[in-house]
């Protein structure tokens, strides 16, 4: 009889265990949409010149209303939110930005190169995986072929 506390406890402490992301600003951030969005998670540093290029892209995807949501990684990590939001600062980044690396929780494992982008479906799955800087309208394009790809299977072609 001694065990079903012990048992009650560790599923009480399972329950708690947080795996909700938070971005710059504090608010909570869902890796999984609802409806048919998608989201990009963007791995930078602020030593990667490729990223500091690819950035502007990834802004112009952000603030356009297209059903795509951005979510950069610091590679390198911050030891304080402040540190962070330097590091943000310097990059020009104007999305939001993970207060930890989503990999483990996506079942993956960090990139080795950067930048490196992971494309989401509404599930919150990973989808694609680009290594390389990426252009909205690169990004766009591939999003546009799943959500076709989505809708052929849907209508039964």
């Amino acid at each position: 009889m001694r065990i079903v506390p012990l048992v009650l406890c560790c599923l009480i402490s399972i329950g708690c265990s947080d795996s909700s992301f938070y971005d710059q600003h504090g608010h909570s951030v869902e890796l999984a949409t609802s409806g048919e969005g998608w989201t990009v998670i963007n791995y930078w540093a602020q030593w990667c010149e490729p990223c500091r290029h690819e950035i502007p892209e990834l802004n112009r995807l952000h603030h356009a209303d297209n059903g795509v949501r951005v979510l950069g990684v610091s590679f390198d990590g911050a030891d304080t939110p402040a540190e962070l939001g330097r590091q943000i600062g310097d990059m020009g980044i104007e999305f939001p930005v993970l207060d930890r690396d989503p990999a483990a929780e996506l079942g993956r494992e960090r990139p080795l190169g950067l930048p490196s982008s992971w494309l989401l479906n509404s599930a919150g799955e990973v989808v694609e995986q680009r290594l390389g800087p990426q252009t909205e309208a690169e990004l766009l394009a591939l999003i546009t072929g799943y959500r076709n790809e989505g809708l052929a299977e849907a209508s039964g072609n």
